[in-house]
């Protein structure tokens, strides 16, 4: 089958041509041919279509999952991990309904005894893609803000909001544990 992908995947391999391979007349003619038809081929091909995620009240689910979205449930485990430069972060992905593919976050992992943000992120923009029947967006890691010591085990409330370009917002909130079982990293 003739894909968008398997022509701009063709083109670009006739175009650079295998690694060491010499010019020769048929080989040539034959590859500009083929690049001369690619912008008739392409012309039906553009960015991908904006997702969807439905026109009823805007809904918001809290969870993660590195492949795909796993809710959290109250009393879930969260847990702290150490990121690539040393940091200590944990980590979400949004499910939702009735927003805008594209969206901003607010997320704070919260001491619900007073004690202020245990971890916080905030994205200006971002973007959600299809899963079933809903929008899923990316993993995003939310940055400790306190000690790994102050927080092993500790409960705290995730909460998170999300608002698209319209206007349009959802919030939603979860407790959990945190869980310091998986940090190496030093703090």
């Amino acid at each position: 089958m003739l894909t968008c992908a398997s022509v701009q995947a063709g083109a670009a391999a006739i175009a650079l041509g295998p690694p060491g391979a010499g010019v020769s007349g048929p080989a040539v003619m034959g590859a500009l041919a083929v690049l001369a038809l690619a912008p008739a081929l392409l012309a039906g091909c553009g960015p991908a279509p904006p997702v969807d995620c439905g026109d009823g009240p805007p809904t918001l689910d809290l969870g993660a999952g590195a492949r795909a979205f796993l809710p959290f449930a109250d009393g879930d485990p969260v847990f702290v991990l150490c990121g690539p430069q040393g940091g200590r972060h944990v980590l979400l992905r949004l499910r939702a309904t009735g927003l805008g593919p594209q969206f901003g976050l607010s997320a704070r992992l919260n001491d619900p005894a007073g004690g202020g943000a245990i971890a916080a992120l905030d994205v200006g923009s971002s973007g959600f893609h299809r899963e079933g029947a809903a929008c899923v967006s990316d993993l995003f890691p939310v940055f400790m803000k306190r000690p790994t010591a102050e927080i092993a085990g500790a409960m705290a409330r995730f909460e998170v909001s999300a608002t698209d370009p319209l206007g349009r917002a959802a919030a939603a909130a979860v407790a959990v544990t945190v869980d310091t079982s998986m940090v190496s990293c030093a703090q």
